[in-house]
């Protein structure tokens, strides 16, 4: 479902999962990327790399026909009763059109594609329109309260999963996070995990956005090389 709301608690989405499965591997929604950089044992670039303990990769992409690059962080996954979570955050994503264009890139990747369940979000500077010449002058109390409206603008899709595009805008905005779009893939590992699905898929999108070096109410910029988490740095 795409939206602005969320629906019920429900485990319906759930459900549909165990027919829908097929043979799909745990842990493979991790994709890889020649543009990219993963941690581990013999990771290596021309940037010094400390590896963000819930970053599995790190990509540079350009988005086409937009100026600028993107970074993308990949999470490493969380593993609960057979189901696995990934989340991808994209940045900097300063209009609602980029924001949805960096999500259907990474819904592109074959490894996503493969997931049950691609949930998204995404929160932006807002676009600001003019005022019409004809308009009153507002009071500056209404003028604050319209101007902390019209900050930022946001938007999900549960794609499938209820509730879990809302998840993770939820998390967005507890966060105050301004500039991001995140994917969150679950591979359904047959049994229901109730509102414990919804805890995985925060956790995965405040990591990312700690990685990220979230500041509250702050616009995501490029990270020109640089990545910085809870005490790591790239770059």
């Amino acid at each position: 479902r795409v939206g602005r709301d969320g629906g019920n608690d429900g485990d319906s989405s759930e459900n549909a999962n165990a027919s829908r499965r097929g043979a799909r591997g745990g842990c493979g929604i991790a994709i890889a990327s020649t543009t990219s950089e993963a941690r581990g044992p013999g990771a290596h670039s021309s940037l010094h790399l400390m590896a963000h303990p819930h970053v599995h990769r790190r990509e540079t992409t350009a988005l086409a026909g937009r100026s600028g690059s993107l970074t993308i962080l990949h999470s490493t996954p969380i593993v609960d009763r057979g189901s696995v979570f990934v989340a991808h955050l994209a940045y900097p994503c300063l209009t609602a059109s980029i924001a949805r264009a960096a999500i259907a890139h990474v819904k592109r990747d074959v490894a996503v594609k493969h997931a049950d369940h691609a949930m998204s979000a995404w929160r932006c500077p807002a676009a600001v329109t003019a005022p019409s010449s004809s308009s009153k002058p507002a009071s500056s109390a209404k003028k604050r309260k319209a101007s902390a409206a019209a900050k930022v603008d946001s938007g999900f899709d549960d794609d499938g999963e209820s509730r879990g595009g809302a998840a993770i805008r939820a998390e967005l905005n507890a966060r105050r996070a301004v500039g991001y779009a995140v994917v969150v893939a679950r591979v359904y590992g047959g049994a229901n995990l109730g509102k414990r699905r919804f805890e995985h898929i925060r956790e995965r999108t405040s990591a990312m956005l700690t990685a990220a070096g979230c500041v509250a109410n702050v616009p995501a910029a490029a990270s020109g090389g640089a990545f910085v988490g809870e005490g790591s740095r790239l770059g």
